[in-house]
Order: structure tokens, then sequence, then C-alpha cells
């Protein structure tokens, strides 16, 4: 059984326990999301781990600020908006580029 072991700072969106440190993962599962000692104990010896530090980890996607017209452009390059449906002056002025 494929096990991994998340170390960092995670936001559970749980009312109840809103920050863990560490999460297991068993086969592509979460087995369990607290405390770094307890994942340790509940993973087998040979348990990936992959350690983020102090680092956020969170559900989902969370963009915090970003303008169409630079939407891609940032991190993987131009993004087609055409594609999408999308017939805005930012569509047509990123395909000019």
């Amino acid at each position: 059984m494929k096990q991994t072991i998340i170390l960092g700072n995670f936001i559970t969106m749980d009312e109840k326990r809103p920050f863990a440190k560490a999460a297991l993962v068993k086969n592509g599962v979460f087995a369990y999301i607290g405390s770094a000692e307890e994942a340790k104990k509940l993973a087998s010896a040979d348990a990936q781990v992959l350690d983020y530090g102090e680092n956020y980890i969170y559900p989902g996607f969370m963009e915090s600020h970003c303008h169409g017209s630079f939407a891609g452009e940032r991190a993987i390059g131009q993004a087609n908006l055409m594609e999408g449906g999308m017939t805005t002056d930012y569509a047509r002025r990123d395909l000019l580029r």
C-alpha cells in the first residue's frame, strides 16, 4: 500500500479543527489529518515524506487576485481565452501578442 506523509501548515476548512500540521495519504485517499507525530505513528516505515516546512496547504484553488488580461501569463505563458468562449477585449488583446 502506497503511503505518503505530508508535513506543513494545513488549512482544513473544518470548523472544529481548522488547522493541522500533517496528513497521511494511503492509496490516494486522506487517511489522517492532524499532528505530525500521530501521522508518523500511523504510517508504514517505508512511507514517502513530503515536508513543506512552514508553507500553507489548503483545499482547492485559492487565487488571491488576477486581472483577466494577465491570466496564464505569469507562470505558464499566454492563455488563449477564446477557447473558453470569451469575446471581450481581453481575449482579442491576448491574440494580438
